[in-house]
């Protein structure tokens, strides 16, 4: 909409990051309500679908993804509705069908394995072109088949999605090379997930690994992983407090001090997380994964002087959310432009600037002989190998 209305000059007013992130926060707001009714429908259980739906409100993966532009909390909202409105339509008895998750994973996993995705199947058929060139033609039909190379993409994808430590863990990187994923789900469920999985029962477990196999099926046929996987989380949720009600019904109080020290430990790490939240630390946390930002906020607190002002450039990669969010503190006395040193007049700061590969004469730092200007008091060089360039940190003489 702000695109379109920026032909007649309102654009300015509708492409803002508020009004961007509004419809995330109003449909993230919306899965929690309609995921209060889906549980109350398929278990019959108020106390059940109230527990749900706070932790879906409060779990971090839940939180930051409705905040951002993202086709996970589309997802799960679209999923949550459709459920809804299908349970309203269809036969209880169709549900209940003996063996209807085995058939149906039987189904889906089938589909998944022989049909290829469009780009799949254009690369093999590159490579069959390839190889047809150097070899009998009966030798590249054997060796290059889209059924096979379509089952180990496949393969990878569902791993990928079924990864534990890609939802309990913080930083872990197999998830989507080159990010830096956040910790989705607190650590203190995990107990009381293992707990909902042991006491659940099969009027439970039968719509979870339902939801959970068309789940997987929809990551999988599509290759997607990722903020699209924020669909898995409703098992999670459930299973959590499931685990939750039963260790409130016990009488053992060896079990309920072990109960307590969950919560606290609970809390504490809600605590924590909603701390960096709301201090803006997690903000850098969506975006690409730059290992030079870790090395280069260590060498600004090494070589920073007390109360001298740093220059950062731009041209490093949306420098002020990765320093902001890898130095931990206050930064108001860094500054974020692109600039070149022979125009700064003012003295006292501390340059963070950057060269590429292969300057142009007209680069601030270039020097036809390769050597650094004279007049620069060089403290650090670093080499940042996503975007080819040397980052630099000095002091003008």
């Amino acid at each position: 909409m702000g695109l379109s209305l920026q032909e007649v000059g309102w654009g300015m007013y509708f492409q803002t990051a508020f009004l961007i992130r509004l419809p995330f926060v109003i449909m993230g707001t919306a899965s929690i309500y309609v995921l209060y009714l889906l549980v109350r429908k398929v278990f019959d259980d108020e106390k059940l679908a109230l527990i749900s739906a706070f932790l879906l409100g409060v779990i971090p993966w839940h939180v930051q993804e409705s905040r951002i532009f993202s086709w996970g909390v589309i997802l799960l909202l679209s999923g949550e509705i459709i459920t809804f409105l299908i349970l309203n339509v269809l036969d209880k008895k169709t549900i209940k069908m003996p063996r209807f998750n085995l058939y149906l994973g039987l189904l889906l996993a089938s589909i998944c394995i022989i049909i290829p995705s469009k780009d799949l199947a254009t690369r093999v058929n590159d490579q069959r072109l390839i190889v047809t060139n150097n070899s009998p033609k009966i030798v590249s039909r054997v060796f290059i088949n889209k059924i096979t190379e379509n089952y180990r993409l496949r393969q990878q994808i569902l791993f990928t999605n079924i990864d534990f430590g890609n939802y309990f863990f913080v930083g872990h990187p197999r998830e989507r090379g080159g990010v830096e994923e956040t910790q989705k789900l607190l650590l203190f469920t995990l107990p009381f997930i293992i707990l909902g999985l042991l006491k659940i029962g099969s009027k439970e477990s039968k719509p979870l690994i339902t939801w959970t196999v068309v789940s997987l099926f929809v990551l999988t046929f599509f290759n997607w992983q990722g903020s699209k996987s924020l669909i898995l989380i409703l098992p999670f949720i459930i299973l959590t407090s499931l685990g939750i009600l039963e260790s409130l019904k016990t009488k053992n109080k060896l079990f309920k001090g072990l109960v307590f020290l969950l919560f606290a430990f609970g809390l504490f790490e809600s605590l924590y997380f909603y701390n960096l939240y709301f201090s803006g630390y997690t903000e850098s946390q969506f975006s690409p994964r730059r290992p030079i930002y870790i090395e280069l906020s260590k060498k600004i607190t090494e070589v920073k002087r007390d109360r001298e002002s740093v220059l950062v450039n731009d041209r490093i990669g949306s420098p002020k959310d990765f320093l902001n969010f890898y130095l931990k503190k206050n930064i108001d006395d860094h500054e974020y432009r692109t600039f070149d040193y022979h125009k700064e007049s003012e003295t006292g700061k501390l340059f963070v600037d950057v060269l590429p590969d292969d300057p142009i004469s007209n680069e601030p730092l270039y020097t036809k002989d390769g050597t650094w200007p004279d007049n620069l008091n060089i403290l650090g060089v670093l080499y940042d190998v996503g975007r080819r360039q040397r980052v630099v940190i000095y002091r003008t003489k």
